[in-house]
């Protein structure tokens, strides 16, 4: 699996508002042939999240393989 990924400033600031405001310190991303998404629920259950970002937000997406997934912590 071989992946270069190049982001745009200002889509790697909205996706890290977007986990800040909804309280969720901790995501997988999932990053596919045109996107690069997650998914998260609420430890209650009760609301649920998604966001993608398709392969145009990237400066460059390169991404050779099977589709690639990685933790991210945001609670610093």
């Amino acid at each position: 699996m071989k992946m270069k990924l190049k982001i745009k400033g200002q889509n790697l600031k909205k996706l890290v508002d977007i986990v800040n405001a909804a309280t969720y310190p901790e995501i997988r991303l999932h990053f596919e042939e045109n996107r690069v998404w997650f998914r998260r629920v609420d430890v209650a259950n009760i609301s649920m999240i998604q966001v993608e970002l398709s392969k145009d937000a990237f400066i460059e997406y390169n991404l050779e393989g099977e589709p690639y997934t990685a933790g991210l912590d945001f609670g610093m």
